[in-house]
């Protein structure tokens, strides 16, 4: 299988093969972050943004059942 993907590097056009610059420096900065370790100073705020995400859903889920309790506390309340 090695050999199938080795065969297709050596396919691909000489300039997809190097990085001369010319790529788009977002992708090139994504990259560093997973190629190398370092990291970009966006990735801080993808991650906090992905905790307050985390965070609302819970809070969603959270306030569903609160709601649930006091439509039940509610008819409850009704019968007697």
């Amino acid at each position: 299988m090695a050999a199938k993907s080795e065969d297709a590097v050596m396919d691909a056009p000489e300039t997809a093969k190097r990085d001369n610059g010319t790529r788009d420096p977002v992708m090139r900065d994504a990259g560093d972050v997973v190629g190398n370790g370092s990291s970009s100073p966006v990735v801080p705020l993808f991650k906090t943004a992905h905790q307050k995400i985390v965070t609302l859903a819970r809070l969603d889920e959270q306030l569903a059942t609160i709601l649930e309790q006091r439509v039940a506390l509610q008819a409850e309340i009704r019968g007697i």
